[in-house]
């Protein structure tokens, strides 16, 4: 990310490159002039943009031709306003991809929490037998992973005008005790990472598998797999 950019990689190399320690980090504060921390937060902030932005918005693609140096305070402002205006475009654009049947968007618990730890912190050595816990009594708040699966439902049905049929539970933690809520939540599946699971059932399982997972039959749902050495190699071909 860095390096693609000759003033970026400039100002990694004056601070003493990617070694960070604070003697090097005293130094660089020496080096540095008013206007490389400038360059430096305008790069900060240009460098996380999609190329395609840097071809199709002429603005943007003027900042990057013009040698990326002696950025100005009215720059900062410029790609600030640019990120606000892509940001705006998110949940319309997701919205219109769903509609046309291109895509699924699927929700999380409302405010990321780790839902097996809200049933109770003790489910935590299911996974972790040997694992130190607190030693004062257990904290189980059940109820709240159904107030955090409400919220999510009422507001992904604000943005998008229907309800999710998928949830990514928080961190891909996921546990029998949480089935009922999920189910209870009006949710068709989840997706979990297939070591979860795996580890979970102490079963050798195949990727992309796609199990039905649950209690009662009142309580069933679909778990979806999630091979993640496959669903990451995108990640890695971008980089």
């Amino acid at each position: 990310m860095i390096a693609r950019f000759p003033r970026y990689q400039e100002l990694l190399d004056k601070r003493g490159g990617s070694e960070v320690n604070e003697a090097a980090i005293a130094a660089a504060m020496e080096r540095y002039t008013v206007q490389d921390y400038v360059d430096l937060q305008v790069w900060f902030n240009l460098a996380w943009f999609d190329p395609d932005f840097y071809t199709n918005d002429p603005e943007l693609a003027a900042l990057v031709q013009r040698g990326g140096r002696n950025f100005s305070e009215a720059d900062k402002e410029l790609i600030h306003a640019k990120q606000v205006q892509i940001i705006r475009q998110v949940v319309d654009i997701h919205r219109e991809l769903q509609e046309d049947g291109q895509i699924e968007i699927i929700t999380t618990p409302y405010a990321h929490p780790i839902l097996p730890l809200l049933y109770s912190t003790q489910v935590a050595q299911i996974a972790s037998p040997g694992l130190d816990l607190p030693q004062i009594p257990p904290f189980a708040w059940p109820e709240d992973i159904s107030r955090h699966l409400r919220r999510a439902v009422d507001n992904y049905q604000a943005n998008f005008g229907r309800l999710p049929k998928g949830l990514w539970p928080s961190e891909q933690a996921v546990s029998k005790y949480i089935v009922p809520y999920v189910a209870e939540a009006g949710f068709d599946w989840m997706i979990s990472s297939e070591g979860i699971l795996e580890k979970s059932l102490g079963l050798q399982l195949r990727g992309g598998l796609m199990a039905g997972w649950g209690g009662a039959p009142s309580s069933f749902i679909n778990r979806i797999g999630r091979n993640g050495k496959v669903s990451g190699l995108p990640f890695y071909f971008v980089i």
